[in-house]
This record gives C-alpha cells, structure tokens and sequence, in this order.
C-alpha cells in the first residue's frame, strides 16, 4: 500500500522521482529486514 501512496504522490508530482524511489528502496528494504 505504502509504495503505491508514493506513486500516487510522485505522478502528481508532490515526490520527485528520485525522493520517491528512495521511500521505496526505504521501504522495501525494511520489510525485507522483517
């Protein structure tokens, strides 16, 4: 859900796509630590 509220935020421009893709490796990378 998470990554696609950051899609949702960077296709509207709120994020740019760099921020955006860091949330993401941010993210993932901590649901892999669990």
């Amino acid at each position: 859900k998470a990554v696609s509220l950051i899609d949702r935020a960077v296709a509207k421009g709120i994020y740019h796509r760099r921020t955006g893709a860091r949330y993401i490796s941010r993210l993932t990378s901590r649901v892999a630590a669990l």
